[in-house]
């Protein structure tokens, strides 16, 4: 049985929300291995749903269309389970947002530090309510020291401090995004804004997650690192991590699986696709990779696109379909996630359903929910990754099925319920 957080642990967090009790809870609840939420203590006021849909505004990255991932997805899961009780908008971040009368706006992304704090202060007057998806900064300081092969980038992440880098790539993105005067403004008057907030950067986005309606939280993990990182309260947070996946029966038996090794995910430097595929290529262990090259013009992209050419260990099955990369899943023995951040990972659980061994770097939170379903490689070694994932790939028995009784339903219910200002769920019974 895991609840997440320690009693001391717990202890510790009502501590940080200034004597008030946290979110999750002033009793630990065991509900199949996860906290669960006391009715008295969740977020918003007493009442039913509207009879209406509730109009809902939701803000994604600004390069979610041509960069999509996990947070896209994860949203899109919720929209899904929704169906018509909410009458929904989609809005890549850009400066100048403007939101529909009566909408409720849910905020994406607090690995955008400048554009999230901007996206909150726009929806003023909006009942708001954030999923910040928060990747521990001590993790990111070392992914941006590691990232190599993308030039000026590369040089611009190892030298200058946190909150001058994400303000130059901030306003890299919002330029790329200008079509007509006006947009011009709107950056230039976000840029204003930006200037002012940098030096108290991440006690600024504490204090935009504090103003905030309701926080959507993945994981207890995700708010241990958010007060730690940017002293967020913890007062107005709520569980509803990622759902199960549902077709997991093209899941092949243990024996009969054909991949040994699988790598899902978009091909870029922060899931360290490269060095997998370099260290699987000298150590003569065959490594299967799904998902785009992000940047294939890039000498990153440019590598790893030669080395799955003319490795026969690297193979590069490239984007697919979701359904294939479920299938892909069914039939391998360990999924390797070697990201260098993650805040829940939807990989790590979907192939934990598919019947696969999960092994991970310590790079976000899925022991906190299938501590028993996964294998955390505590090192930063490419090569300690890749062994873990050979020995496991040899087991003789299939792992047991994990115990995780979240489903996309529960989680969409709460977070529409926040957006709606009401409560009625607990989640998983």
């Amino acid at each position: 049985m895991n609840p997440g957080f320690t009693r001391h642990e717990y202890e510790c967090i009502s501590d940080a929300g200034a004597g008030r009790d946290y979110c999750l809870g002033g009793d630990l609840d065991l509900c199949s291995g996860v906290m669960s939420v006391k009715p008295e203590q969740e977020l918003g006021r007493k009442g039913d749903m509207p009879d209406m849909p509730i109009l809902v505004d939701i803000v994604l990255r600004a390069d979610s269309e041509e960069k999509p991932g996990g947070d896209g997805a994860q949203v899109a899961r919720y929209v899904e389970a929704w169906e018509d009780r909410a009458d929904v908008c989609w809005i890549p971040y850009r400066p100048g947002l403007q939101f529909r009368d009566g909408a409720a706006v849910l905020v994406l992304n607090t690995a955008r530090p400048f554009d999230f704090i901007d996206a909150v202060r726009a929806a003023r007057g909006h009942r708001t309510v954030s999923v910040p998806i928060h990747h521990r900064r001590a993790l990111f300081r070392l992914m941006r020291r590691a990232e190599s092969g993308r030039g000026v980038r590369t040089v611009a992440d190892r030298l200058l401090p946190e909150p001058a880098r994400e303000l130059v790539a901030s306003l890299a993105r919002n330029l790329r995004g200008v079509r007509r005067v006006q947009d011009l403004g709107n950056v230039l008057a976000a840029f204003a804004r930006s200037l002012v907030v940098a030096p108290r950067l991440w006690a600024r986005l504490g204090q935009c997650l504090d103003s905030c309606d309701g926080v959507v939280l993945l994981a207890p993990g995700e708010a241990r690192d958010l007060i730690g990182d940017v002293h967020w309260s913890g007062r107005n947070g709520r569980l509803a991590p990622n759902g199960a996946p549902l077709n997991v029966a093209c899941s092949r038996a243990w024996s009969e699986r054909t991949l040994d090794i699988l790598v899902a995910g978009r091909v870029e430097p922060r899931k360290r696709s490269l060095e997998i595929a370099r260290c699987a290529h000298a150590l003569n262990i065959a490594v299967d990779f799904i998902g785009p090259i992000v940047a294939e013009d890039s000498k990153f992209g440019r590598e790893f696109a030669q080395l799955a050419r003319d490795s026969e260990w690297v193979r590069h099955h490239g984007l697919l379909q979701h359904s294939r990369v479920i299938e892909a899943m069914g039939n391998a023995k360990v999924v390797l996630n070697g990201s260098w951040v993650e805040c829940q990972s939807l990989v790590d659980i979907e192939a934990a359903f598919c019947g696969a061994r999960v092994v991970s770097s310590r790079n976000g939170n899925s022991s906190d929910w299938i501590p028993d379903s996964i294998r955390v490689v505590d090192s930063e070694s490419v090569g300690d990754l890749l062994h873990a994932a050979v020995e496991e790939a040899g087991a003789v028995d299939a792992p047991l099925r994990p115990v995780y009784p979240w489903t996309w339903r529960n989680a969409a219910d709460i977070v529409l319920e926040m957006l709606a200002g009401v409560h009625e769920s607990a989640g998983p019974r």
